[in-house]
């Protein structure tokens, strides 16, 4: 008698739990778990960082805008000045009609110290004080001249203030208050039509 030995497909005795099954390792979750976290920090990141420039942007716009109403402002009235009263680097008095009405008025534009930068302060007549800006970062905003465009020194002294014919203006203004990189700087002469 002859042993044969047949061998057939050998069936595993592996449990089924341990056979191939379909779905992600940990190792990829991780993966794709890292990617979402690095997208979305950059993102982030992307948005704070445009966030922050157009705050710069529309701050330096808006200081920029008031800076140049300011000298606007500044510049109708004194053209139109009929007797200088007052003129020092931080303040000046004068009769100008502002509003085209006959009506000589006087006018008064001063800097006060607020904190670190001045407020420019307007006095129309016997009226209060209205703040026109704040921001300013120079205290030597205006300077005089002669019509021959010779400077006279600050404060200008009482027989001296007929003679001015042109008056500087400079105006520096800062929504922090102090000089930065987004520092408005203007600068002009008004020449007095009614030359004094």
């Amino acid at each position: 008698m002859k042993m044969e030995l047949k061998v057939g497909p050998v069936k595993s005795k592996v449990p089924s739990y341990f056979k191939k099954q379909s779905g992600y390792t940990m190792i990829e979750v991780l993966l794709v778990l890292m990617l979402m976290i690095i997208v979305v920090a950059a993102i982030t990141l992307t948005y704070f960082t445009s966030s922050k420039a157009s705050q710069l942007v529309l701050q330096s716009s808006t200081i920029e805008r008031k800076a140049r109403t300011t000298i606007y402002t500044l510049t109708r009235e004194l053209r139109e000045t009929t007797q200088m009263i007052r003129a020092e680097s931080d303040y000046i008095t004068f009769n100008s009609d502002i509003n085209s009405d006959q009506v000589v008025e006087e006018i008064s534009y001063y800097l006060q110290l607020e904190g670190e930068s001045y407020n420019l302060y307007k006095i129309v007549g016997s009226n209060q004080p209205v703040e026109i800006t704040k921001n300013i970062i120079n205290s030597d905003f205006f300077s005089y001249y002669y019509s021959d465009q010779q400077q006279i020194l600050s404060p200008v002294e009482q027989e001296k203030l007929e003679d001015i014919g042109i008056i500087g203006i400079s105006l520096s203004m800062d929504s922090q208050g102090v000089q930065t990189d987004n520092t408005t700087k203007l600068d002009t002469h008004v020449s007095l039509r009614n030359n004094i």
